[in-house]
């Protein structure tokens, strides 16, 4: 998210190029109306401003409901989305059950084809 969409393209191209077939890949984003400054949730307008005003603006995001298509254009497959509403059912237990969470990001595995 804060490396520029052509290095991200590279990045993924060079895992796609060097990778074993069905070799995963796991990392997180948020979506590009956050990054772009037109989400309209308080919470993405919050952290879109502050880091702007840090002078550390996210670079990249993916369009939401597009990482299968965005991740598929770029030689993967298996794709699964992880909402906040998922991770936080799968891991905050115990102590960390009512954990509050950024619905804004989301978690992504995909492997190579």
């Amino acid at each position: 998210m804060y490396i520029p969409p052509k290095a991200v393209d590279e990045t993924l191209s060079f895992v796609v190029k060097n990778s074993c077939e069905e070799s995963a890949i796991l990392f997180d984003y948020y979506p590009e109306s956050l990054v772009d400054g037109s989400c309209e949730l308080e919470a993405g307008k919050n952290i879109h401003n502050y880091l702007v005003q840090i002078e550390e603006p996210l670079k990249f995001g993916i369009r939401e409901g597009e990482v299968k298509t965005f991740l598929a254009e770029r030689g993967f497959s298996q794709i699964h989305n992880v909402t906040a509403e998922e991770y936080k059912k799968m891991y905050f237990h115990g102590i960390n059950k009512n954990r509050e969470v950024s619905s804004l990001l989301f978690f992504v595995h995909a492997v190579t084809e």
